[in-house]
């Protein structure tokens, strides 16, 4: 979804782009959203291990 958010965001640039009018960089275009999208995939999986680790068990929880 933030992918597919930060392409519709994009667009306009992209089409100013092409047609001359604005000069952006390949990083900004392509690899800052691919960095931010992978920062916020780790940072979520690492939230996940961390509250999984500290998770007490659940004392009605027979196993």
């Amino acid at each position: 979804v933030l992918l597919a958010l930060q392409i519709l965001d994009l667009a306009p640039l992209v089409a100013r782009l092409k047609i001359g009018t604005l000069q952006v960089s390949r990083f900004t275009l392509h690899f800052l959203p691919l960095l931010i999208s992978c920062v916020l995939i780790v940072l979520f999986a690492s939230s996940q291990i961390v509250s999984s680790i500290l998770a007490r068990p659940d004392p009605a929880d027979p196993e």
